[in-house]
């Protein structure tokens, strides 16, 4: 895959903290559940600031006594409580009022001789403690001085490191440093063990004795499921192992993510990509799980879909320079989903990618538009490839029929989620699942907007010669031969715009042939719009009239439409084979058979309406004339 610096991106408007001292008097933390950067200034006072990365820019400022270094500080999910931890044995905890620090109060593990290795707040009053012999969940209720902090639920198992995430409430605990994990499911006051987890480690027999490390374990969200990325743990594996939370809450391996190369990795989220991002080499992977990949043994296996991106960004410098910022550097740390943090320049980024430059990247234009109906806000870019391709002459028709067909599968799938939503029928689980993927769908609307209307206009604009006019025509049938086979049902304003190319063109014999042979399916507007062009060719009358009897159902249509051309004898044929003479049509065709002056048809008029037993004294008065 060619490489390019623009593909992946870091906002413009970077969050600023106080960077992380040598010295260690500075140290900085961010929590991932509140989106916080919080920066503690160690002296004879201790300064904590507070900086939110999603809220408003302004921060907090703290200043409190200096009880010694703090290793792990983090406020609650309301941002009432600052909570920090200090020592092993207990958690520290001080309300705000009026952006001031109250005094504070401990929080203790109740299991014996237990070494606190952190604490996670898993609601607004809800604090989970963890420590090497299991987890504590406590409820704080109320306010001080009425304060209380009630012991909900523990779990006792031995702990070696934990990872959280607070989308799907999961805690994930490492039991050994040989691949086995307990994940747990936090619920209000309560805590549920899911099916433990042995993850495979590297077998090499160069490393006889392997272990796996809080750096080798990912947990994060993608297309809406929590996924567990197990990062190599030697140079002997170049590969991610992918587990993902199944409906039965329990992880299974899923995908296999194939790296380019070794060396420490960091790991980001965006629009449910996977990016991995290669220290040693400076250089980026995007992996999507949802494309297609070769299988083996119901694992998929991935390749990349990006491969050697670069991301360097030009950071500010105070006076107005800029100098160049190393995202690859062994300080730069990345957070989930999608946050890089230089902690020694004080920098927070969100990366983003460029769906406009990963059109120009991927040059096989079905993956291409596989992959942007995956990706939100995505519809702009999608469309535009379809202009570059049809409007540009970039592509021929087969690949263009190719890549109708890759939209309107979507399309369809979406339309089943729809029926699948309002109807009272059971719901086939996999069947939704597969509809929810994507997030863009292009309707006929769209592709009639943006690609149809400005190709018709461009040619007429251009005076396009025949074959330019014929190829307009056929990618037309085209679009509407892949909304056929995906049984959608098409738009009338499609056929409209085809009939048109058609006649414009002079293309009266492929206009024939297409009605003959039902490409153009048959409907009451669509006979109106052919009666219209009678005067243009004069055989669409014909066609139409035949195209209404075909319908079964335009009975009052062919009638109007053969008394307009006043065929009344034929007419009345029609009507009386369809039962529809009656008294309520004798005013309309006596009038119009006085109005012929023919003696035939006013006598086979008068015959058959006396038949009918349905007479006037103005019919026989007139007829006598």
């Amino acid at each position: 895959m060619a490489s390019n610096n623009c593909c992946l991106q870091l906002n413009e408007d970077p969050i600023q903290f106080d960077p992380a001292s040598v010295s260690k008097t500075t140290n900085v933390f961010y929590d991932e559940i509140t989106e916080q950067i919080i920066t503690v200034h160690s002296g004879e006072m201790t300064e904590i600031i507070v900086t939110s990365s999603t809220r408003c820019r302004e921060n907090i400022v703290f200043k409190i006594e200096d009880r010694g270094p703090v290793s792990s500080i983090k406020m609650s999910l309301d941002c009432n409580i600052l909570t920090m931890m200090r020592t092993t044995l207990s958690v520290e905890l001080m309300d705000i009022k009026d952006n001031t620090l109250q005094s504070p109060y401990f929080l203790y593990c109740k299991l014996k001789s237990a070494k606190l290795l952190g604490f996670i707040w898993t609601s607004n009053n809800e604090i989970l403690l963890i420590s090497d012999k299991g987890v504590e969940l406590y409820q704080i209720e109320g306010q001080r001085p009425k304060q209380r902090i009630v012991f909900s639920k523990s779990v006792c198992l031995h702990v070696n490191w934990f990872i959280y995430s607070n989308n799907s409430k999961i805690l994930l605990l490492s039991t050994n440093s040989f691949g086995d994990f307990q994940p747990l499911h936090i619920t209000s006051g309560n805590i549920t063990k899911l099916a433990k987890l042995e993850v495979d480690l590297d077998i090499s027999p160069n490393i006889p004795h392997q272990s796996i490390s809080e750096r080798n374990i990912v947990l994060t969200t993608v297309y809406n499921i929590l996924r567990i990325l197990v990062l190599p743990t030697s140079q002997s594996r170049n590969e991610i192992i992918v587990y993902s939370l199944n409906k039965m809450m329990a992880f299974k391996k899923s995908h296999i993510l194939r790296l380019t190369h070794n060396g420490k990795l960091l790991i980001n989220v965006v629009d449910s990509l996977i990016v991995v991002h290669y220290q040693h080499t400076k250089s980026s992977s995007v992996f999507d799980i949802y494309m297609e990949a070769a299988k083996e043994h119901t694992i998929s296996h991935y390749l990349p879909i990006l491969d050697d991106l670069s991301i360097q960004r030009i950071v500010p410098r105070e006076g107005g320079s800029y100098f160049s910022s190393d995202l690859y550097s062994h300080i730069c740390i990345s957070f989930q989903p999608n946050v890089i943090i230089d902690a020694k320049l004080g920098f927070l980024w969100h990366l983003k990618l460029d769906l406009a430059v990963v059109s120009q990247i991927i040059t096989d234009k079905c993956s291409l538009i596989d992959f942007l109906l995956l990706r939100p806000n995505s519809k702009d870019t999608t469309l535009q490839v379809l202009q570059n391709m049809i409007l540009q002459e970039k592509s021929n028709l087969i690949e263009i029929g190719n890549v109708f067909d890759h939209i309107n599968i979507v399309n369809k799938k979406n339309l089943n989620k729809h029926i699948m939503n309002t109807s009272v029928l059971p719901i086939d689980y996999m069947i939704f699942a597969e509809s929810l993927r994507c997030k863009v769908v292009i309707e006929q609307i769209d592709v009639y907007k943006h690609i149809f209307v400005k190709l018709v206009d461009q040619l007429e604009k251009n005076k396009g010669v025949i074959s330019e006019k014929k190829l307009a025509v056929s990618i037309l049938v085209e679009y509407i031969r892949s909304l056929t086979d995906n049984k959608i049902t098409v738009e009338h304003f499609l056929y409209e715009l085809l009939i048109n190319c058609l006649v414009i063109n002079k293309m009266y014999y492929q206009l024939h042939q297409m009605i003959q042979y039902h490409i153009l399916t048959d409907s009451k507007p669509l006979a109106c719009l052919l009666l219209s062009l009678e005067s243009i060719y004069p055989p669409a009358h014909q066609m139409a009239l035949d195209m209404l009897h075909r319908l079964n159902t335009a009975h009052e249509e062919i009638t109007e439409v053969l008394l307009s051309k006043k065929q009344i004898i034929p007419a009345m044929r029609y009507m009386s084979k369809h039962n529809m003479l009656d008294h309520s049509t004798y005013r309309k065709l006596t009038e119009l058979a006085i109005s012929t002056n023919d003696s035939k048809i006013l006598h086979s008029t008068r015959e058959e309406f006396i038949q009918r037993n349905v007479t006037s004294n103005k019919f026989n008065t007139n007829t006598k004339r």
